[in-house]
C-alpha cells in the first residue's frame, strides 16, 4: 500500500472515531438508550426532514399554517422485547433546536387500540402493533433484519395517520441495549420506590429488588422499567417510574461521560439498535441535541387513564384521553407554525369503541 493510500485510510478511520463519539453523546442525551448509535443500520428511508422554514425573531407576516417549524424534529423511540416481539417501551420525542428544548412522551403499551379500525383479528393494544407487523414480515419469508424496518414503517404510519402527528425518524432498541448502556458507565444510582418480586421464564425476566436508593447494574435497571405487577394504576405508574429513572440515568451518564466510557457504549449498542436515520442526518442532529441542557428535557405521558371496565371489575387498557391527548400533541409534538385542527386527531377512531356495547366505558372516557 503506498504512503498516499494509508493516509487515507488512516483519514477515514479516524473521521468514524468522531463520528461513533459524537453519536454517543447524541445518544445519552435523547435517552433511551443510546439508540442513535445505531445509524451503521439505516433503512432505505433517506428523506431529511431539514426542509426547515425562514423566521425572525418577530413573528411572521402571513406565514403559512402548514409550513414547519424551524429547527423542529420528531423522533419514535421504540424498546422491543425479543421474546414477544412487543414495543413495552413507547415514546414520541421532538427536539426544538430552536429553543433547545426535548419533550418525551410517553405512550403506555396497554393503550387500547380498536382492531376493527385497526384490520385486525385480535389487538387491541398499543404495544402489539410493531409484532404484528414484524410476524406477517417473516412468516412471508422476509429477512429479519428488513423485517424490523418494515414494522417499524408501519408503526409509524398508524401513530401519523390516527395521531394526526409527523415522525421524521425512527429508533427500535432491544433490552440488551439498555443493559449495556447502564453497565457501561459503572452503574445507575436510583431510589427504587418499591420492593420488586417478579418472576417470567418465558422472557427470563427476573426482579428482585428491595425498595431504598442503591447503584443498579444493567439487569437490575431493566427490572426497574420493567417492573409493574402490584402497581396501582398498572402501567401508569410503571411509566412514571420509568421517566424518573431516564431523568437519573440522564444526569448521571452525562456526568460519568469520556472517551472510555463512549467507546464502551458503542461496543454494547452495535447490532443492538435499528434506526431509520442516516448519517448525515445523525450527526446533524447530534450537533442540536448536544446543545439542549438538562432542565429542557421533560417527560410527560399521553393524556389519559387505565379504565375500569363496570362488567367485570378489570382495569386491562390505559384509554386515551381524546381532548387531552390532542392537546398534548399540540404542545409538545406538534411540527407545524400553527396548532393541528382537532379533527386531525383520531379521525377514525382508532383509539375508542362506538360500536360495541362492550366497550362503552372506553368510549365514555375516550370522550369525556
Amino acid at each position: 500500500m503506498n504512503t498516499n493510500n494509508k493516509n487515507k485510510n488512516n483519514d477515514k478511520i479516524s473521521q468514524r472515531s468522531v463520528l461513533f463519539i459524537t453519536l454517543g453523546i447524541l445518544a445519552i442525551l435523547v435517552l433511551l438508550v443510546v439508540l442513535f448509535l445505531s445509524t451503521y443500520k439505516p433503512a432505505s428511508l433517506e428523506n431529511d426532514a431539514t426542509s426547515d422554514v425562514t423566521t425572525t425573531d418577530s413573528t411572521p407576516v402571513n406565514v403559512d399554517p402548514t409550513a414547519r417549524k424551524k429547527g423542529y424534529y420528531t423522533f419514535l423511540l421504540a424498546g422491543v422485547d425479543n421474546v414477544s416481539n412487543s414495543t413495552d417501551v413507547l415514546m414520541l420525542v421532538s427536539l426544538d433546536a430552536v429553543n433547545h428544548i426535548i419533550n418525551v412522551v410517553s405512550v403506555p403499551r396497554d393503550t387500547y387500540i380498536n382492531k376493527s379500525v385497526g384490520g385486525y383479528l385480535n389487538i387491541t393494544r398499543i404495544n402489539s402493533i410493531y409484532a404484528a407487523a414484524y410476524n406477517h414480515e417473516i412468516g412471508i419469508g422476509t429477512r429479519s433484519s428488513s423485517a424490523k424496518h418494515i414494522a417499524m414503517k408501519d408503526l409509524c404510519r398508524r401513530l401519523e395517520e390516527n395521531m394526526g402527528i409527523t415522525i421524521d425518524y425512527y429508533m427500535l432498541v432491544d433490552t440488551a441495549a439498555f443493559r449495556g448502556i447502564v453497565d457501561a458507565v459503572g452503574g445507575i444510582y436510583f431510589d427504587v420506590p418499591r420492593d420488586m418480586d417478579y418472576d417470567d421464564e418465558e422472557q427470563n425476566l427476573h426482579i428482585h429488588l428491595k425498595a431504598g436508593y442503591q447503584l443498579l447494574d444493567g439487569a437490575a435497571a431493566e427490572g426497574v422499567v420493567r417492573f409493574r405487577k402490584g402497581y396501582s394504576q398498572g402501567d401508569i405508574d410503571r411509566v412514571n417510574v420509568r421517566a424518573a429513572f431516564m431523568k437519573e440515568m440522564l444526569k448521571q451518564v452525562k456526568e460519568k461521560l469520556n472517551i472510555e466510557t463512549t467507546v464502551k457504549l458503542i461496543g454494547e449498542l452495535i447490532g443492538s439498535v435499528d434506526t431509520s436515520l442516516s448519517l448525515t442526518q445523525a450527526v446533524a442532529r447530534a450537533r442540536d441535541v448536544y446543545a439542549v441542557p438538562n432542565e429542557n428535557v421533560k417527560f410527560i405521558t399521553l393524556s389519559g387513564s387505565t379504565v375500569m371496565n363496570p362488567a367485570n371489575g378489570m382495569w386491562i387498557y390505559y384509554v386515551l384521553n381524546r381532548r387531552g391527548a390532542s392537546n398534548d400533541i399540540n404542545k409538545y409534538l406538534n411540527v407545524l407554525q400553527s396548532d393541528i385542527d382537532d379533527g386531525a386527531f383520531d379521525p377514525r377512531g382508532f383509539f375508542t369503541d362506538s360500536v360495541n356495547e362492550e366497550n362503552a366505558y372506553i368510549n365514555e372516557y375516550y370522550n369525556s
